[in-house]
């Protein structure tokens, strides 16, 4: 199955792409975007960017692999992704049919 939603860094930035004909309405929708906002911020902290940008080289061969730093930064991920589902709470807070 394809996913609704997903960020990637981007050369200056992060750039969030969201399936919206797979949301069953704008509901949804808003906790997607709220989501997927929640992990441009997450990419933009001090650092994060380049600590993203390690472990994807590491992940891929390009640099060496250090199971250490991977099972730390897969931490991090978790704990970012907890705060993004936390974050999807704020949807209901938007007016209806905005």
């Amino acid at each position: 199955m394809r996913p609704l939603a997903g960020t990637a860094l981007t050369a200056t930035g992060a750039l969030v792409a969201i399936d919206t004909a797979r949301h069953r309405n704008l509901r949804e929708l808003d906790r997607t975007l709220i989501h997927e906002l929640a992990h441009c911020v997450q990419l933009n902290l001090e650092g994060a960017r380049e600590r993203h940008i390690s472990y994807l080289r590491q992940q891929y061969g390009i640099t060496e692999h250090f199971p250490a730093d991977e099972q730390a930064y897969e931490r991090l991920i978790d704990a970012r992704e907890r705060q993004a589902e936390r974050l999807e709470a704020l949807a209901r807070q938007l007016p209806k049919g905005h």
